[in-house]
């Protein structure tokens, strides 16, 4: 109960950070407006931070009070107004309201801080963005100023941002700021980065793609910041031009040039996007899985513990991932003992750590060996999920979904789609225990919050696919014991067993494999199966990945003075600036969905998680990223922001008239309506994602 309130309180109080930085963006925003309308010479009554009533204002010459300082504002001049009427019968309103102000001693401009604290406005005489063909006779109105000085005012704010982004951007690298290098960490199968050939190395495998640790030290030329330039090279590549990427990598004396052309990935969860196939580096520090208190169990009860680092494999010492994950892959799945050690107290643990197998897969993405598919297992529970309100657990086996027995991982997404909202019945196989666990519920996006992937832990085989050497062999639930003679404990063993005959008996077609059916009974079969050229690449491609947890690696980049963080300030903003219109034109292009769109839902508990989590330097960083996009989204060539009013500007200098009110009056509706949908949208996807409803 405690540790909930102090997580609620952290929580708290990191988006009450959050706000107070985005509330000044908006503040400098408007500053900005504000400023440059005064120096025109445009007469501003209001300046406020935040939308709604105003919570307390301030006037020359009424001081801070609660409230609005208008209605004694408006009291005052119309009694004074009233009192010299005889000498005031000749003046227009405007100059009557400025010989009361300079009489009175009052300010021309109200400065409030309103009720709902996000946005903020000027309000200019004769600029109204519900009303753009109203017009004021006020010579210091808006729309009597020139066209040159009126885009002045429009531009002020995104320069304000863009400004004060750069600021952000300056003090954070003057402190440091922690970003993933310009590195490979892996690569992708089949794409660019795995395929192409060095210069001057054509048909030589040696040179045949990147590999892990290599150094991408320039693109196109481009020295690299880190690995965001890599990302927006391919994502702003063609598919029919090649990027040139310059590579350092550990025992080449002169560095090598990759010339490859970037295609079109699609991913997880997220928008697809033109890429090489170059992962993330990784680090060797151990991470808490996201939405679980502590590490796996298999490594908790050796000690190991979150924030230790990888030290050693067997006796090797490691200080880089792919070191590590070459020894623990090449095992191929034995048990390998892993020394893990805490870097601030030298506090030790010893675990032992097996590569998972990842058996080949067939046309239809099934995973399998020589057709049989392993058996699912629960690799990920959503927190606040329904299937953790029904009791499922990480490495659960699933027995039976509704009432597919030992379904594979592939039948549980069409299980829940087709059950709608209906309560699925659930049995799990836990530390060898068949149980029966309360029913689960679909939510709205027909999702029950996990993560199934083929368990080859386990001998377990959920199915057999047609036209396979073992098709129709089994039943949901059987074991496989043994190959050729040798007791067989799981996929992995099976894997491989296969792998090294493939190796030292490239010829052999035949093998023998034994089973423990899942009948009454129980009884036992052996089989001759046959093996083409066809089930002999199949099992060349089944690989092994590491299975731990560890962050990604980041390298901190900090200034040497400040031009040194000027020039890095610039660079990023370049790079925010890309990326969002990136964004933008493959939302334009339907490439991209407008349910991957941060609304400001979104993006203040992603600013929360940064403020609580990250530091003062990172969400200095955050705000400054927030800002450039502010700048960018504002001066879009779009109704209602101002990048739409500097074109209704440019169409009046360049006819030498203002738009006529009826065009300005419906493109604002149009776009005012528009810009209602998208907030709408984006923040009942936020608040979905959010609920996880």
């Amino acid at each position: 109960m405690i540790e909930s309130l102090i997580s609620i309180f952290q929580g708290i109080g990191g988006f009450i950070v959050f706000l107070i930085g985005f509330s000044f963006l908006i503040f400098v925003h408007e500053l900005g407006h504000f400023l440059v309308a005064r120096s025109v010479g445009i007469r501003c009554t209001q300046f406020a931070v935040g939308m709604g009533n105003a919570v307390c204002s301030y006037r020359k010459g009424m001081g801070v009070r609660f409230g609005s300082t208008e209605p004694k504002y408006n009291k005052q001049i119309a009694e004074w107004i009233e009192a010299h009427e005889s000498e005031l019968n000749d003046l227009p309103d405007y100059e009557r309201h400025a010989r009361a102000e300079q009489a009175l001693g009052l300010g021309e401009t109200e400065y409030r801080l309103s009720s709902l604290p996000l946005g903020g406005y000027v309000k200019m005489v004769g600029q109204e963005d519900l009303d753009p063909a109203a017009r004021s006779n006020d010579p210091r109105a808006y729309n009597s100023k020139p066209v040159w000085a009126r885009m002045c005012v429009i531009s002020a704010g995104v320069i304000m941002n863009m400004i004060f982004a750069f600021i952000f951007f300056v003090i954070a690298f003057m402190i440091g700021v922690n970003f993933p290098p310009a590195q490979v960490g892996d690569v992708a199968a089949d794409m660019p980065a795995a395929i192409t050939y060095a210069d001057g190395h054509d048909g030589d495998d040696q040179y045949q793609g990147l590999k892990p640790a290599d150094r991408i030290t320039h693109v196109d030329g481009e020295e690299t910041l880190d690995f965001t330039d890599v990302m927006i090279a391919a994502a702003l590549g063609s598919e029919d031009e090649a990027t040139v990427l310059t590579i350092q990598r550990d025992g080449e004396p002169e560095p090598l040039t990759y010339r490859m052309k970037p295609v079109m990935l699609e991913q997880f969860n997220a928008p697809p996007l033109l890429a090489f196939g170059i992962a993330r580096p990784l680090s060797l520090e151990m991470v808490t899985p996201e939405g679980h208190k502590e590490l796996k169990p298999q490594l908790a009860k050796h000690g190991v513990k979150p924030g230790m680092m990888i030290t050693h494999v067997g006796e090797q010492p490691v200080s880089q991932f792919y070191e590590y994950n070459n020894i623990i892959t090449a095992a191929q799945g034995q048990p390998v003992n892993v020394t893990f050690t805490n870097p601030t107290t030298g506090e030790q643990a010893v675990a032992p750590v097996s590569a998972v197998a990842i058996p080949p897969f067939d046309n239809e993405g099934m995973s399998n060996l020589l057709g049989m598919v392993p058996v699912t297992q629960v690799m990920y529970v959503e927190p606040g999920s329904p299937a953790e309100k029904a009791g499922l657990l990480v490495d659960d086996l699933l027995v039976q979904v509704g009432a597919r027995q030992w379904p594979s991982y592939r039948e549980i997404s069409e299980i829940v789609q087709a059950s709608g909202r209906t309560p699925i019945a659930l049995t799990v196989m836990r530390q060898g225990v068949e149980l029966q666990i309360n029913p689960v519920t679909p939510n709205r996006k027909g999702l029950i919050g996990i993560s199934p992937f083929p368990a080859t832990h386990t001998n377990l085989v959920s199915t057999t696919l047609d036209n396979s050497p073992t098709a129709a062999l089994l039943t949901p639930g059987s074991k496989i014991t043994e190959f050729n003679g040798q007791p067989i404990s799981s996929f992995a063993d099976l894997q491989r067993a296969l792998q090294n005959l493939i190796h030292d008996q490239p010829d052999q077609r035949e093998i023998t494999l034994g089973f423990a059916l899942n009948v009454a009974g129980q009884p036992t079969e052996t089989h001759t199966i046959a093996i083409d050229d066809a089930q002999i690449a199949a099992l060349a491609s089944a690989s092994w990945n590491q299975p731990l947890d560890v962050t990604q690696l980041e390298v901190p980049i900090r200034a040497t003075g400040p031009i040194h963080a000027a020039t890095l300030g610039v660079r990023k903003t370049q790079q925010i600036v890309v990326q969002t219109y990136i964004t933008l034109m493959r939302l334009v292009q339907g490439k991209l969905s407008i349910k991957h769109l941060n609304g400001p839902v979104g993006i203040a508990r992603i600013g929360t998680i940064i403020a609580n989590n990250h530091g003062v330097t990172y969400t200095l960083f955050f705000l400054g990223m927030i800002s450039v996009n502010l700048a960018v989204i504002n001066f879009l060539p779009f109704p209602i922001v101002d990048g739409g009013h500097m074109v209704l500007l440019i169409i009046e200098k360049i006819k030498g008239s203002p738009v006529s009110p009826q065009i300005q009056a419906a493109v604002t509706y149009v776009g005012l309506a528009a810009i209602a949908v998208v907030f709408l949208m984006v923040t009942f996807n936020d608040i979905r994602n959010w609920i996880g409803i």
